[in-house]
């Protein structure tokens, strides 16, 4: 993750999906969005009268994972990484520039470290016992916000039920509590 200064070994990422941080929803969600197996873009462009799903109405643009987490604004996306980026009560470490490797990786992020920790290749890193607590709201602020995104995308686009702000908001609340 350049977040943290290193890139993670496909390893750690795999074996991190599968920690108790992250809800089995979730650890489904990313492992499927690792693996390209969502229905995103040009996939809908196979399956009749359903070509449409592939793209954006509002952006006009062939939808992609990227798009709809991060740059898509007709969904609630802009609105549920600012409510997750004011709820991180931290200075330092920064919240992260939000990008898709940040999200799939979520749970092998942690804070720029305070002093560097000896590890081994493609093992965990450790972190001093001060340093969890804001490692793990960090990840699950990341997962459930990327989950919940993906959520309202489909409820949206699938189901043709909008979203207005006030209701994306209760909803990344009671996803985040």
């Amino acid at each position: 993750m350049t977040y943290q200064g290193s890139l993670e070994m496909d390893s750690a990422i795999w074996e991190s999906i599968r920690k108790c941080t992250i809800h089995t929803r979730v650890q489904q969600f990313l492992f499927k969005t690792i693996h390209n197996t969502l229905m995103v873009g040009d996939v809908w462009s196979h399956i009749p009268n359903f070509e449409q799903r592939g793209r954006c109405e509002t952006c006009n643009t062939t939808e992609s994972m990227e798009h709809i987490l991060i740059g898509c604004t007709a969904g609630a996306a802009i609105k549920i990484w600012t409510l997750a980026e004011e709820l991180w009560p931290y200075e330092l470490p920064q919240w992260p520039d939000i990008n898709l490797g940040v999200m799939i990786g979520c749970r092998t992020l942690i804070g720029p470290p305070p002093e560097e920790i000896a590890r081994r290749p493609g093992e965990p890193p450790q972190v001093p016992m001060g340093r969890r607590g804001a490692n793990r709201l960090l990840q699950i602020l990341i997962s459930e916000s990327t989950h919940l995104i993906w959520v309202l995308r489909c409820e949206r686009v699938i189901q043709e039920r909008p979203h207005n702000d006030r209701e994306a908001e209760a909803r990344w609340f009671k996803a985040i509590n």
